[in-house]
């Protein structure tokens, strides 16, 4: 897996709204979860001229919930917050990495901080990957892809 790859594209190609096609996590450079989200995650990610950008990602076939978000279960509210990411904020490109820097966020401990992306665009498609990220004490790179 290519976690480093960088980018020749310039900002006028990654202005837009892509739709996510897929996740996959990695670990030691070897696939380990194929579909961390569910086989069907549903997200958009935005990149406007004026350097905002917004990204919500959700696991796939989530269940409804059995009543109004506030009204519902303890449970089930804990399980919808659990399988959504959603984030926005401001972006800039800095050379084959996007940095997003987060103003809002689902998850309040991500507010103000910055998540870094290596990105190329081939065939119509944005693949972002993360920097090694901490998840149960082992280095985890997620890569996204996604599509206009």
């Amino acid at each position: 897996m290519d976690q480093c790859a960088t980018s020749t594209a310039t900002l006028e190609d990654l202005l837009g709204t892509w739709r996510l096609l897929s996740v996959s996590s990695w670990r030691d450079d070897q696939l380990h979860d194929a579909h961390p989200y569910g086989h069907f995650p549903v997200g958009f990610i935005h990149y406007l001229p004026d350097g905002r950008m917004s990204v919500i990602i959700a696991y796939g076939q989530r269940p409804t919930l059995s009543g109004d978000r506030l009204d519902s279960s303890v449970e089930e509210r804990a399980g919808a917050y659990s399988s959504i990411i959603a984030y926005a904020g401001t972006y800039e490109l800095v050379g084959g990495t996007i940095v997003h820097r987060i103003e809002v966020s689902a998850y309040p401990n991500e507010i103000g901080s910055k998540q870094i992306r290596h990105f190329h665009i081939a065939d119509n498609r944005v693949h972002l990957t993360t920097v090694p990220l901490r998840r149960g004490g082992i280095p985890t790179v997620y890569k996204l892809i996604w599509e206009r």
